[in-house]
């Protein structure tokens, strides 16, 4: 039984890298647009004085909104695409230990000869 928990591991390491790869081009996405956005945010409050003065507040706030939408989107994107790879690591560690509980009662009923006809 520890053999075949140990030939499973490659496939559970294979399956980890996979998905903290795909999770981290993620995030990276993600953290570029807040920062854009959280770079907006500053800006726009910065010059509110000024676009009140000047009655230009909705100019500027379309130019705060886009960076929000993307975040918004990444972020979006950022659960989508962790998803898969959530799945992709518990399916297959639950066969695993499924084909292991099998094996195990299998082993312990006997192994082959629970098959053979008396």
């Amino acid at each position: 039984m520890g053999l075949a928990a140990l030939a499973a591991v490659p496939v559970v390491a294979a399956i980890q890298v996979w998905t903290g790869r795909a999770t981290a081009a993620g995030d990276a996405e993600r953290d570029a647009r807040d920062h854009e956005a959280a770079g907006r945010v500053i800006e726009y409050l910065r010059a509110q004085p000024v676009l009140r003065a000047g009655g230009r507040t909705t100019e500027r706030f379309r130019l705060l909104d886009e960076p929000l939408r993307g975040v918004q989107r990444a972020s979006r994107r950022s659960t989508l695409s962790a998803l898969p790879g959530a799945l992709g690591l518990t399916l297959p560690v639950q066969a695993i230990f499924t084909v292991l509980l099998a094996l195990g009662a299998y082993l312990a009923l006997g192994g082959a000869s629970v098959w053979r006809r008396p």
